[in-house]
């Protein structure tokens, strides 16, 4: 019990026994620290008079205590750490007397034993026995079978170890023809592992031989199927299947079949399925019958396979995973993998709905082992069972291990996040239908030895969006438990173990890493990849031409028929095995410097759409080995976007095959066309055959053979949508005869002008331009090239019909005729814009019709877009700002617009700020202020208070007027009237107006002198010659009091095309000015005014013009006026004399020889008076001091 006593006396009979010994627990210190343990009296066992056997403890016990009846009990010490004698005391007292010595040691290691196989052989000897278990150490290792040592023992691994069975020396016990003995494995330290009974001596009854197996040789996967012959090949008598021989190839145990048509229980041959082997060479044989007749041979060789990577395709992998990984190379098998998923169902594309694809099993997919992970990036991890700790994180997820059973049974492995603290299992779902429902668990219970292969949908599983399926390798022995993630989920071996197509799991980190490939015998190699995360996500759509498809029904490849796509699985491109044909790939998101692949081979990129959704690749030339074989399109983007044609909803191969007609070109008439226009072109040669195709730079032309010369002539409609360039033309036969012209055709481009906009970018429609050039325009269309000309104003002819003489720039329009643009001007400026469009200059054209043609560098010639060329009106004003600043004044802001004379305003007049019915009345024409480059200014006055104004402007030019400004919607003028006029701080200082102003009111043009003309040391210059200011009759100077009075002696000059008016400031200075009451000088100032208006003084003058003289210019009004406030008083005359030039055209001079005068009308009077006038040559000049009519008169006689 706890307390160390006997509690248990054995025999309790009184029997002979030569066992008497105690069993129980016992407690060496009581209640103390150490541990209890069973204490098994059976230490000592005696095998024969020659042999015993003893179970070493760690201490020596012996009896202490009272006599009987008296419990006796135990006492106990510790083994010494050493060399021990061993002394062997019979009952009878006789003792052992050699000096016999036992090494006493604490060992560091503890092997075990799990299984012995095969466990029985002949006393002879030679059995090859295979011992796995764990914690074997290679150096020093021992094997004993009973008290026996193996001489020759073969350290496989730590958990895996073959022994040669030594002969038994001694005889058997009388009676038997067996003897079991225990099996001890020995470390170098002492470590020490038994099992008993482990293997049986036998007297064999029967004495077999191999003689041969065949084949020779096998895999070391195993399950190859090898017959054996020889002899003496025994079976019990009862036929069971436990009585077959067992036979062994390096201590597996194989299947064996007994020969059917031999119903005896001895025969010379037998067929087996070979076990798997961990290592490759010769193999140990041995043949064991049921009666322990042993045989070994040593003629069968493991051969375990030497796998090759030529090329991965794509070398650069999207992390995310699912993308199709072709491996190119040799020795990749078609693995016997299904053990790999007998511990729990594995399935693939659980996030497909049940709809789309019937459930997928792994095991019917994965065909061999290919990883994306090894140690080196994290992804492989092994958990040492003995030591532990019993689980391991890589990246994400936590793997959770647990012996069941015993180590001889299984290990239960559960799948979590490692995220989770409470380490729940992984649920896994997949989709039935539109609904996401639960399928299993993530966890198995594999067996001790075998491995398992985990499928987690990262999608459905994880959570994670657009990464899906990825395996995970479990692998077990009875020590550890190693783990792989990053295992291909789908693994198809074609070719003769030449290819192997993997499907790519997801992965977390990028960069370099080693992709392997593991064959089901152990055979491995391996290839650098790179994992990327790409931006791009490019998709094929569709690969053109497509002349075959594999049928739904029947799985036999017939004809394509577009009609009849829905009947094909896959669909094929036949190409001919000498390499040449086109292949256009459509899709989205090929990026600068794609490349594209035929499986690993490199095709030439011929052309790139600029939308990166179309290339035209070459195929290359095939070899012999290429034949049959289904080659997939590769499209891989620079930052590691990729897809391939076996992808698409109806996967697409390329297949080469052989040709037999040899189809030749001769000519190509014409060898020019047009971009877009449906036109036809002749190829003319031999052996067209019936069924033959026309390929232009890979796009498929609609073809006809002649009817007369079918052989020798085909008729081509080129297809719309070539680039323009120089494309290759290709034949093909039916039969993949093949034929090609590199640069065969040349496709001129065919741009179009789709419209015209200004530098506003407003559409010009209808296409309208100025008579004097200068616009910027922008020409929108298509095809538009480098080195365009752009021409204005040309006409377009066919080239047949020019007349003689008759030329111009040539080229070639959408139909494939030949055109000519005859005359025209070409925009000095044109140029192409990086969108495409056409930025230009208007040329200066006459007025009249026109026309726009671009023609570009290789002779495509567009439409012709037919415009007029008119006098330019203004454009329409814009950016209107209304703001009230005054009971009486609006001040108004716009942008500026060029090329303007003068702005009219119109306003809507509402007491309420609603519409009404009198619509806008014209308020006049005004010429307002720059307060900026781009900016407009004017105050609006003269206005209702409290009343709302609608406003809207329209620009004035020489040429006519622009369409209406939008209306501004109504502005309330304030309640009453503060100022006089409203000041601004930019235009007026101490009540100056600082700059000069214009305003035009219908014909009559108003311009306010400024402070800063007045003050200017040159003198103010009134210019009225301007185009804007043409259509005003009536030309008012205004000049203010307060200039006047500051500015007495600034000169003052006003032009007026033939008229100029020079004087002082102060010949304004007139008697009335001093009369006006200095309260009102502020709002007054005094007006010079041109008045080319004649009216009744200009029939007065005509009718009182001396005799001998002719009116030379019309006669015009000098006035001047002073206002004050509202009033206006007319001045009779200046302050002293002013002078008056005239300018009149040199060649009316010779016309007047009596000589050229300024005359007065003297209304009051009614005469008219000859001025004293100087003559200037082209000018005349006299000095007035009275204001009224004047007129330029020419005497015609001397």
């Amino acid at each position: 019990n706890e307390f160390g006593e006997i509690t248990n006396i054995d025999p309790i009979t009184g029997n002979p026994t030569s066992d008497i010994y105690y069993y129980g627990q016992y407690d060496p210190d009581g209640s103390g620290d150490s541990p209890s343990y069973t204490l098994d009296g059976h230490m000592v066992k005696v095998q024969d008079i020659t042999t015993i056997y003893v179970d070493l403890p760690e201490r020596f016990y012996s009896f202490a205590g009272g006599a009987a009846p008296e419990a006796p009990y135990l006492k106990s010490e510790m083994i010494s750490i050493g060399s021990l004698k061993v002394e062997v005391l019979n009952p009878d007292g006789a003792k052992s007397k050699e000096d016999v010595r036992f090494n006493y040691m604490l060992p560091s290691t503890m092997p075990q034993i799990d299984k012995v196989n095969p466990n029985s052989g002949s006393v002879a000897g030679g059995t090859v026995v295979t011992i796995t278990g764990s914690g074997f150490k290679e150096d020093y290792i021992e094997v004993y079978f009973g008290s026996e040592k193996s001489e020759s023992v073969e350290y496989i691994n730590a958990t895996l170890i073959r022994a040669t069975v030594p002969d038994y020396p001694y005889a058997l016990p009388a009676g038997q023809d067996f003897l079991d003995v225990p099996v001890m494995v020995l470390n170098y330290d002492g470590g020490a592992a038994v099992e008993e009974p482990g293997f049986t001596y036998r007297i064999p009854g029967s004495n077999p031989v191999i003689t041969s197996i065949t084949p020779n040789n096998g895999s070391s996967a195993g399950n190859d199927r090898v017959v054996i012959r020889g002899l003496d090949f025994r079976r019990t008598a009862d036929m069971s299947e436990e009585g077959l021989p067992k036979v062994y190839f390096n201590g597996q145990e194989a299947e064996v079949e007994w020969p059917a048509i031999d119903a005896t229980t001895i025969t010379e041959s037998l067929t087996v399925i070979t076990p798997p082997s961990l290592t490759s060479g010769v193999a140990e044989v041995i043949l064991v019958n049921h009666d322990s007749g042993t045989c070994i041979y040593r003629g069968f060789t493991y051969i375990m396979s030497r796998p090759s990577i030529n090329s991965v395709m794509p070398g650069r992998i999207d992390r995310k995973g699912n993308v199709n990984v072709q491996i190119n190379g040799s020795g990749f098998r078609v693995g016997n993998l299904e053990n790999l998923f007998s511990s729990a169902v594995e399935k693939v594309d659980r996030h497909v709905s049940s709809a789309v694809y019937e459930t997928v099993y792994a095991e019917d997919v994965i065909e061999t082992i290919a990883a994306f992970g090894d140690y080196d990036t994290g992804d492989k991890r092994m958990i040492d069972t003995v030591l532990g700790p019993m689980y391991a994180e890589i990246g994400d997820l936590r793997f959770d291990c647990t012996i069941t059973g015993g180590a001889s049974a299984q290990v239960n492995v559960r799948i979590s996040l490692a995220s989770d603290s409470t380490h729940s299992t992984i649920r896994r779902y997949r989709m039935d239908g539109d609904v996401k429902t639960f399928d299993s668990m993530a966890e198995a219970n594999i067996p001790i030895g075998s491995s398992h292969l985990f499928i987690i949908n990262h999608n459905m599983d994880l959570n994670k969006p657009d990464t899906y399926d990825e395996g995970i390798l479990v692998e077990t022995t009875p020590s550890s438990v190693t783990i792989t993630r990053r295992i291909a989920h789908f693994a198809d071996v074609q070719y003769d173990g030449t290819q192997l197509t993997v499907k790519a799991p997801p992965t977390d980190r990028l960069g370099l890493r080693n992709l392997y490939v593991i064959n089901d015998d152990g055979g491995k190699v391996s290839k650098e990849i790179t994992i990327m995360s790409p931006d791009s996500n490019p998709v094929i759509t569709s690969i053109d031409p497509k002349n075959k498809g594999r049928k739904i029904d029947g799985n036999n490849i017939v004809d394509y028929v577009p009609e009849n796509q829905d009947e094909y699985s896959e669909v094929f491109t036949f190409v001919p095995l000498d390499g040449g044909a086109f292949l256009t790939i459509s899709g989205s998101d090929f990026r600068r410097n794609v490349k594209v692949y035929l499986d690993d081979k490199p095709l030439e990129i011929l052309s790139k759409s600029i939308n990166d959704d179309q290339l035209v690749v070459k195929v290359p030339p095939g070899k012999e080995t290429d034949l049959e074989k289904d080659l997939r399109i590769v499209v891989v983007n620079e930052d590691g976007g990729t897809y391939d044609s076996s992808m698409l909803s109806k996967p697409h191969y390329i297949r080469y095959q052989t040709q037999e007609s040899n189809p030749v070109i001769e000519a190509i008439i014409p060898n020019k066309s047009s971009s877009r226009g449906s036109n036809y072109i002749a190829i003319y040669g031999n052996n067209f055959r019936a069924g033959v195709k026309v390929f232009i730079e890979g796009v498929e032309a609609v073809t006809t053979r002649d009817a007369n010369k079918p052989s020798e002539i085909l008729s081509v409609l080129v297809p719309t949508g070539l680039t323009p360039g120089s494309k290759t033309v290709q034949v093909q036969n039916p039969d993949f005869g093949f034929a090609e012209v590199r640069n065969g055709l040349t496709i001129i481009s065919t741009p179009e002008i789709t419209a015209v906009y200004n530098d506003r970018n407003e559409e010009i429609n209808p296409l309208v331009l100025s008579v004097e050039g200068g616009e910027k325009i922008r020409l929108e269309g298509i095809q538009f090239m480098e080195g365009l000309r752009v021409i204005f104003g040309g006409t377009l002819k066919a080239k047949s019909e020019l007349a003689e003489g008759e030329s111009g720039i040539e080229g070639l329009n959408i139909n494939n005729a030949e055109m000519v643009i005859i005359g025209g001007t070409i925009a000095a400026d044109a140029k192409l814009q990086p969108g495409g469009s056409i930025l230009c200059t208007t040329p200066k054209l006459n007025i009249g019709q026109t026309s726009i043609i671009v023609i570009n560098s290789d002779g495509g010639i567009s439409n012709k877009v037919e415009g007029v060329y008119q006098k330019p009106v203004p454009d329409t004003p814009r950016g209107i700002k209304v703001e009230a600043v005054d009971g009486d004044t609006l001040k108004l802001e716009w942008d500026k617009v060029e090329d303007v004379s003068y702005y009219e305003l119109y306003a809507a007049v509402s007491e309420n700020g609603k519409s009404v019915s009198g619509g806008f009345q014209y308020l006049g024409s005004i010429v307002p202020v720059e307060i900026s480059p781009t900016r407009l200014r004017y105050y609006l006055d003269g206005l209702m208070p409290s009343t709302w104004y609608n406003i809207r402007i329209r620009s004035v030019n020489l040429f006519g007027a622009s369409s209406f400004s939008t209306s501004t919607g109504y502005t309330k003028t304030l309640d009453e009237k503060k100022v006089t006029y409203y000041q601004d701080e930019t235009e007026y200082e101490g009540g100056l107006q600082q700059r000069d102003s214009v305003a035009v009111n219908g014909m009559v043009l108003t311009y306010t002198l400024g402070e800063k003309s007045a003050a200017s040391s040159v003198g103010a210059k009134v210019d009225l010659n301007q185009p804007g200011y043409a259509s005003a009759l009536k030309k008012v100077v205004r000049i203010s009091f307060g200039l006047l009075q500051k500015y007495p002696g600034s000169k003052l000059s006003i032009s007026d095309r033939d008229i100029e008016l020079s004087m002082n400031l102060s010949n304004l200075d007139v008697d009335e000015v001093s009369k006006v009451e200095k309260s009102l000088r502020s709002d007054a100032d005094m007006r010079v005014i041109l008045d080319r208006s004649s009216g009744p003084e200009g029939d007065q003058i005509r009718i009182r013009l001396p005799r001998g003289y002719r009116i030379i210019t019309n006669p015009f009004g000098i006035n001047l006026n002073m206002q004050v406030q509202n009033t206006a008083t007319r001045i009779k005359s200046f302050n002293g004399n002013t002078a008056l030039v005239l300018s009149y055209s040199g060649s009316n001079k010779n016309l007047y020889p009596g000589g050229i005068y300024i005359a007065y009308y003297d209304k009051e009077a009614e005469k008219i008076q000859i001025m004293n006038t100087s003559d200037l040559n082209g000018k005349v000049r006299s000095w007035i001091s009275e204001t009224g009519e004047y007129v330029l008169i020419g005497k015609m006689v001397k």
